[in-house]
């Protein structure tokens, strides 16, 4: 990642970590709003992008 290269030493696995885990978080988010139109929907499955425009508080568009 590159973000974390631009940290001083001590902070990069910090950094990394707080990363990581938010891509976790993110992506089981995502997972949640496709497996509630498409119940059989999993990990490499192809997904219809017009679920994410079902998104009133507009979080999930930085995935379009």
């Amino acid at each position: 990642m590159a973000y974390v290269k631009t940290l001083p030493g001590e902070d990069r696995i910090a950094a990394n970590k707080t990363c990581h885990k938010i891509f976790i978080q993110e992506s089981t988010r995502l997972a949640e709003k496709l497996k509630v139109h498409d119940p059989n929907w999993t990990w490499g499955m192809p997904a219809d992008p017009s679920i994410l425009d079902d998104d009133p508080d507009g979080k999930l568009n930085a995935y379009a």
